[in-house]
């Protein structure tokens, strides 16, 4: 099949290896209509990142996966991306369960038409969410005046417990330090893509920022890493 370079990957130009012949494009292009979805929504929000279609339907959000591959990650057939659904809907759970409802499939029915949760046969899966208000999100409450220190109290509370009771993970302090600096490496490769338009001299000094930072922290970092609080 071919495939098209995405950063990080290579994303794969339809599902014809799963089986059944619908593009991304046409799967994309449903979620985009209300009359696809079960719920009423008059308008819907489509948010492309780079690994991932959300949709804003009404009182919900869905989330459908690209098929892409990475060294670390494969999304080239449809059983995986279901898997990795539902390990998403697993592990998102244990932090918002009442966000997180469950994992369904996009079908395509009789006629031909591609509906969400439908009776036809799955040609995807999306990972169905309780969509949250705009207003509260970190990137605009800030400039909305919406109160958030005692909200931020909480989650930080939230995640000590969380992280507390957590199994604690065997790693070695150096292998541990080795994978932060290649993580940023890795996301700078990511950032100096052409289609991002970002000064290549902008990502090379945060690149160089955060290595130095994570070398000033070297120690800390591997003591946790031998205490096992990863």
């Amino acid at each position: 099949m071919h495939a098209i370079k995405a950063i990080g990957g290579f994303m794969l130009q339809d599902a014809q290896r799963d089986g059944v012949p619908v593009s991304l494009a046409d799967k994309v292009r449903a979620l985009k209509s209300p009359s696809s979805y079960a719920e009423p929504a008059q308008t819907i929000e489509a948010i492309e990142t780079h690994f991932a279609w959300v949709f804003l339907a009404g009182a919900y959000a869905y989330k459908l996966k690209k098929p892409m591959r990475f060294a670390e990650l494969d999304l080239a057939t449809l059983a995986a991306r279901h898997f990795v659904c539902r390990e998403e809907l697993r592990l998102s759970r244990r932090l918002a369960p009442d966000v997180y409802l469950g994992v369904t499939p996009l079908t395509r029915e009789a006629d031909g038409a591609i509906r969400v949760g439908g009776a036809g046969v799955a040609v995807e899966w999306l990972i169905k969410m309780r969509r949250l208000p705009s207003e509260l999100m970190l990137d605009r409450a800030p400039t909305a005046g919406a109160a958030l220190s005692q909200k931020l109290v909480q989650l930080g509370r939230l995640l000590a417990q969380f992280y507390l009771e957590q199994q604690r993970v065997v790693f070695d302090a150096h292998a541990y330090v080795r994978r932060m600096a290649q993580q940023i490496e890795q996301d700078g490769a990511a950032l100096r893509s052409p289609d991002l338009h970002i000064a290549r001299s902008l990502v090379e000094a945060v690149s160089s920022a955060q290595l130095a930072a994570l070398g000033r922290v070297e120690p800390e970092l591997s003591a946790r890493a031998e205490e096992q609080r990863i």
